[in-house]
């Protein structure tokens, strides 16, 4: 994997990251407005419906001459989206409501995750009983139970929005930053490029004056390197031509040694044995043989000369050993 790549993942991470302690505080938030939210408004029926119920409980006449549906007329408190009042009978029968049958969340219902992570049902928000007594009687109970499924599919509302325009920042970051790496990495290929180039011998190359501060020492360090190694790889040439020049010469040195030297021998040699050949009297092939002789060990003195001066001097500066090690 690429150091650009995992830049890029790390970053996206964060991101990830970040949106993701941000949804959880804005969740915590809305879960924490909309209890006290909530819960106010119980407190505020509460207080209403007391007063209600202790005007109308000494007079026992107003259930009677009530509609048989409507004893509270609590269908006029159907704006009250954050409370479900009920009035029940003595026998258990619900009387009347402030939410209608048809009434409930059909559009922009939250999901079940996201009310569960609202947390809204614990303490506070639980239903609240008022038995009814008229002179004395029981008569039935009136039940509030708050309800914050309408705050919620609120809160749903709003947070379906600020994730969209999350999910867009997302994006759009995203993108600035794979284009941000991708053109703060540029100059690696052209580090990579020169590299390359010297790899295969070619060590012209010089790398630009880099705006970052890491990269410019990079590209520093680099074109001494290149300098040396051309500088190095021309002065090896320049020592190549040297040897080889000076392989020629001992060449021809040793050529014209043996053509003026050795020839001349081999020639006193071959006319002082085609003496001995020809000649009738032992006294004139003594001293032809005495010739040969010395001529022979003229020519060993010779070839010892040239074979010393043939011999690698790093047997003697080195020993057998290191010479055989250099060698291989």
């Amino acid at each position: 994997m690429s150091l650009q790549l995992k830049l890029n993942l790390m970053i996206t991470g964060l991101l990830l990251l970040l949106l993701s302690a941000s949804a959880f505080f804005i969740v915590k938030n809305a879960s924490e407005d909309v209890r006290a939210e909530v819960t106010s408004t119980a407190n505020l029926a509460l207080h209403l419906l007391d007063a209600e119920i202790l005007q109308y409980s000494s007079d026992f006449g107003w259930i009677n001459n009530a509609e048989s549906n409507s004893v509270f007329r609590l269908q006029n408190l159907g704006n009250i989206r954050h409370l479900k009042i009920e009035f029940y009978d003595m026998n258990g029968k619900l009387r009347e409501s402030n939410r209608s049958k048809q009434q409930g969340l059909e559009n922009n219902s939250p999901p079940k995750w996201f009310t569960n992570a609202m947390g809204l049902s614990g303490a506070g928000l639980s239903k609240h009983t008022r038995n009814i007594m008229v002179s004395g009687r029981y008569v039935g109970q009136l039940v509030v139970t708050p309800d914050p499924s309408y705050e919620i599919a609120e809160v749903w509302g709003d947070t379906i929005w600020i994730l969209g325009l999350a999910a867009i920042f997302f994006v759009l970051i995203n993108i600035l930053v794979y284009f941000a790496v991708r053109h703060t990495f540029k100059p690696v290929d052209r580090i990579v490029e020169a590299l390359t180039q010297m790899q295969h011998g070619l060590f012209s190359n010089r790398l630009p004056d880099f705006k970052q501060v890491e990269l410019q020492e990079i590209g520093q360090k680099f074109n001494a390197m290149a300098d040396t190694l051309q500088k190095s790889t021309q002065n090896n040439h320049r020592l190549t031509q040297q040897v080889i020049r000076l392989q020629e010469d001992e060449r021809k040195n040793l050529a014209r040694e043996i053509h003026d030297e050795i020839g001349q021998y081999l020639t006193a040699i071959h006319m002082d044995a085609s003496a001995i050949l020809n000649g009738k009297k032992l006294s004139g092939a003594k001293e032809s043989a005495k010739a040969i002789s010395d001529v022979t060990r003229q020519m060993m003195d010779m070839v010892r000369e040239i074979l010393q001066r043939l011999r690698p001097r790093v047997l003697d500066e080195l020993g057998l050993g290191l010479a055989l090690d250099e060698l291989m």
